[in-house]
């Protein structure tokens, strides 16, 4: 593939293993790929938006944690698709690897009946982030990358299915799910189109260029933060806990909150309100039951 490149790179000779399709360096010397870099921002926006909301629902640490781990994706992809060096390459491709061990001790915590147990399969998930994290910046494969990453992928699709085939959902949950398939296979695709097709879309005689890339940033930011709320429903629907999914935010993406909230409001409102006004109600009563009578008040005997 051929790109002009009217600016120097700020960051030195690119040297990453994929160039996509976008120009190079054709508006500054300070980003390689503007689109591309800038289509990250789904990651990063979603990522926040998604934390903040599990910390005000008091959720799972893990969930929030995963939520962060999108916004880390984005910010390492901005690197590599602004600098085309490998050094921001695996700042891409590294917090993808972790996100999904993420969903793997998620998608798996409920087999670890003790704290012990727990531990053990942290230390284990730390290790070998550690272990492939060296790997991975010391060989730079990046087919190697692609095949870890498409299989963890199969394994915890595999593994949500065993666990949740016989759990009832309802249709609101199934929504999600049938949206998390769509949005990632839809970002799958536009993935395969920009990185198969990239030579003709840069030649001088194609009528236009997808941007398919862009489309797999947008796309799959949406699919990361499906993924959680997915998971997040799965398992209270296993657990019939009640909740209420909501899309009343300007990114129309689903939010959980427990059904019975508005309950739990009402009642500790309830509760302070009984309680502010009973030590006042008790002071009344004692003050007539000490007041001391007048002579008109006394009776004679």
């Amino acid at each position: 593939m051929s790109n002009i490149i009217p600016f120097k790179s700020a960051y030195g000779a690119p040297d990453s293993s994929i160039d996509w399709c976008e120009p190079n360096f054709m508006y500054s010397p300070y980003v390689a790929e503007p689109m591309n870099t800038v289509s990250n921002l789904s990651f990063v926006i979603f990522g926040l938006i998604g934390a903040s909301h599990e910390i005000s629902q008091r959720s799972k640490p893990a969930y929030v944690l995963m939520h962060l781990t999108i916004s880390l994706i984005g910010l390492g992809s901005m690197a590599f698709h602004a600098t085309l060096r490998v050094f921001g390459q695996q700042s891409d491709e590294l917090p993808m690897v972790y996100y999904l061990l993420f969903y793997l001790y998620q998608i798996n915590q409920d087999k670890f009946a003790t704290p012990c147990k727990r531990s053990m399969v942290i230390a284990g998930l730390l290790t070998y982030a550690m272990i492939f994290s060296v790997v991975h910046v010391t060989l730079k494969t990046t087919t190697a990358f692609q095949v870890h990453f498409v299989s963890l992928i199969a394994v915890l699709v595999a593994q949500t299915y065993d666990r949740f085939r016989t759990t009832h959902l309802e249709e609101e949950t199934k929504k999600l799910v049938r949206a998390f398939f769509c949005f990632g296979l839809s970002a799958g695709t536009m993935w395969m189109v920009d990185y198969h097709g990239c030579t003709y879309f840069m030649n001088d005689d194609s009528l236009f260029n997808p941007h398919g890339h862009v489309w797999w940033h947008i796309l799959m930011g949406y699919c990361a933060y499906y993924s959680i709320v997915m998971l997040k429903t799965l398992d209270e629907s296993e657990k019939q806990k009640p909740y209420v999914i909501k899309y009343d935010n300007l990114f129309r993406l689903p939010m959980t909150f427990r059904s019975v909230q508005a309950n739990d409001d009402l009642e500790a409102q309830t509760c302070l309100e009984s309680t502010a006004s009973s030590p006042s109600e008790d002071t009344s009563n004692e003050q007539i039951m000490t007041r001391p009578r007048t002579k008109s008040e006394q009776v004679t005997v």
